[in-house]
């Protein structure tokens, strides 16, 4: 009579091959999804960079002036004076320049990203918690 089944050996190796793959997949796999995280922050800093250049021309287009302001980025967004695509950042701030310069600095996780409309450039920058567990974007 035949027996049908794998044997021990078999299966030991089966499971040591998925094992193998797992530990080469899991770190890949992370790494990917922390540059799509970082990728889509870098999005909404453009278009926070979009947002405030409209800003910007509704004031002129209103009084025909404007004063170089900073404004609090996350409390922008929530009260509609800017518009985001993505998700809301944990802090940040986007200063406007009387020339129309606009520099954001958001906070992100534990990365700062920093954009600036004279730039196409936007970057990304790991930064650690201070003593008080604040995550400072400069």
């Amino acid at each position: 009579m035949k027996n049908k089944g794998f044997t021990l050996a078999e299966l030991i190796g089966v499971i040591v091959v998925l094992g193998v793959i797992a530990v080469i997949a899991v770190p890949v796999v992370g790494k990917i999804i922390e540059d799509s995280k970082i990728e889509t922050a870098k999005a909404g800093a453009n278009s926070i960079i979009r947002s405030a250049q409209e800003y910007y021309a509704n004031v002129m287009a209103e009084t025909g002036k404007f004063t170089p302001v900073t404004l609090d980025l996350v409390d922008s967004i929530k009260d509609g004076t800017l518009e985001m695509e993505g998700t809301l950042p944990q802090g940040g701030t986007v200063s406007i320049d009387h020339d129309s310069t606009i520099q954001v600095y958001m906070i992100v996780d534990n990365y700062c990203i920093k954009a600036n409309s004279n730039s196409d450039k936007v970057t990304a920058e790991e930064v650690e918690p201070n003593e008080e567990g604040i995550i400072v974007c400069e």
